[in-house]
């Protein structure tokens, strides 16, 4: 997949992400194993550029899980969803409004992130 670890594995003040890291796996593999990741490649750049642009989200939802095996759940299920969204030909600020009532988040920064 080359996934580059930026995007997927770091915030944005360069401090590596674990619980982003386990979810992301269990994301491809997932995809592996239904053999379905050409419906990912179709809206990667997207995606990417969503994730990119939202890290606060991340963090977020992790918080917001209370513990590491719940936020690994969450922020799959959060990959998850914003890609079927993205599929349905959502716009990023449509996915925004969507994930932001879906996980009960604020979709705009809070100070400091």
């Amino acid at each position: 997949m080359d996934l580059h670890p930026f995007v997927y594995f770091y915030s944005a003040d360069a401090k590596h992400q674990p619980t982003m890291f386990l979810a992301v796996a269990k994301w491809m593999r997932e995809y592996a194993r239904n053999d379905t990741i050409s419906s990912f490649l179709e809206i990667r750049e997207q995606a990417e550029e969503f994730i990119l642009a939202n890290r606060f989200l991340i963090a977020s939802i992790s918080r917001k899980a209370r513990g590491e095996e719940k936020a690994v759940t969450k922020i799959k299920k959060y990959l998850d969803f914003t890609v079927e969204r993205f599929k349905r030909g959502a716009d990023s600020a449509q996915v925004l409004t969507a994930v932001g009532e879906e996980f009960q988040v604020l979709t705009v920064p809070e100070p400091g992130e």
